[in-house]
């Protein structure tokens, strides 16, 4: 039991590891993505800067688009602290699942 237990704990380890590691992915394409859009924002508040009228008008056409930065931002955070719990929940399973199958080895060495 203390074996199939052991393996099985050490295959969600894994399984954990691996999905973090897809969303560390996924998170530096968003920050680069992220990036992106700030270069594309601020360079058009950058043009509209030419006369004070243009400059509000500049602000009012990029407010949606500083909003959806921040919550860019706020995701990635998220997502960056959720994969850090992923990292360290697979790291307890895989020494659980490891321990099982030491000691299933042992109590059969015993037998």
């Amino acid at each position: 039991m203390k074996k199939k237990l052991g393996i099985i704990l050490i295959a969600v380890g894994l399984v954990t590891f691996w999905t973090s590691l897809y969303i560390d992915k996924e998170v530096s394409l968003g920050k680069l993505r992220i990036a992106k859009g700030e270069k594309q924002v601020d360079a058009i508040e950058k043009v509209s800067l030419v006369s004070p009228g243009t400059a509000v008008a500049g602000r009012v056409a990029t407010s949606s688009g500083r909003k959806q930065i921040a919550e860019g931002r706020e995701g990635v955070a998220w997502y960056e602290n959720f994969s850090g719990w992923l990292k360290a929940g697979s790291g307890i399973l895989l020494l659980v699942g490891f321990g099982n199958l030491v000691l299933a080895k042992k109590e059969e060495d015993q037998v």
